[in-house]
């Protein structure tokens, strides 16, 4: 039984930056740093769609060097990584990229208090007819971190065992799926089932729709013998549009029916 290629498993990468704020010394923000990090993450996901892991990596790299406070860049690296079957390499990059996704939260729910308060300062001065702006206040406006959280909370309350042990629900609702579906693929294809299954549910508490960590899970549940787990599965990564190889299919109704 095959499954898919790296290469068509790979999906397009969340691209956030933190928010851009100036040094305590009033220095203006490094602009052009993080226009050159953000070209050269850019120029990975055009290689990761190409194939060219190695490529991508080392664009990645260099977005990293350059601003090391955006998390785009590690799952870059994380996935370009599994693209190479460096899977053990990839595993400690895609947890740092969880540690950047939350900290780009922290430091965007910190701006927005300091936006607030600059707006009452100005009015007690005098001054309310100046605009406030702040950093990140664009993702802030699209109202998706709120209803992340809420829709989170609807799913563990339907299955509380998906409660994650490290971040809570407001944390793991600022990271991306995808940073646990190649975390998932990394620890499955390095030989540690639990952690990889572990994944892969904590990508599908975030976008129960994701069809590859469904057809990954497919995969796993049927080598450990779980028939039925197996074929949920698979008809969710089905319904998510995925192209399930035809054996495998085959094999999971096979499996279900002796299980009967």
């Amino acid at each position: 039984m095959k499954t898919r290629t790296v290469t068509t498993l790979l999906s397009a990468l969340l691209l956030l930056v933190v928010p851009v704020l100036a040094s305590a010394q009033g220095r203006a923000p490094l602009d052009a740093k993080l226009k050159r990090a953000q070209a050269r993450i850019a120029k990975g996901q055009r290689l990761l769609t190409k194939g060219s892991f190695a490529g991508a990596e080392e664009a990645f790299r260099e977005a990293m060097k350059l601003r090391p406070d955006v998390p785009g860049s590690y799952v870059g690296v994380g996935a370009a990584l599994v693209g190479q079957k460096k899977f053990a390499e990839a595993i400690p990059l895609l947890k740092e990229a969880e540690e950047k996704f939350v900290g780009f939260e922290r430091n965007l729910q910190s701006a927005q208090m300091q936006s607030q308060q600059w707006a009452g300062n100005r009015e007690s001065v005098g001054i309310s007819h100046v605009e406030t702006t702040h950093p990140g206040a664009d993702y802030s406006a699209q109202g998706t971190h709120r209803s992340m959280v809420d829709l989170i909370q609807e799913r563990l309350a339907a299955d509380p065992t998906l409660k994650p042990k490290k971040w809570s629900v407001e944390e793991l609702s600022a990271i991306p799926a995808q940073v646990f579906y190649f975390e998932g693929v990394a620890y499955l294809r390095s030989g540690d089932r639990a952690a990889g299954v572990r994944a892969l549910r904590q990508c599908l508490l975030i976008d129960p729709n994701y069809g590859l960590a469904h057809y990954n899970l497919a995969v796993a549940e049927f080598m450990a013998g779980h028939a039925k787990e197996a074929k949920g599965h698979l008809d969710a990564a089905v319904a998510a549009g995925v192209k399930a190889n035809p054996k495998f299919v085959s094999d999971v109704d096979k499996a279900v029916e002796r299980a009967q």
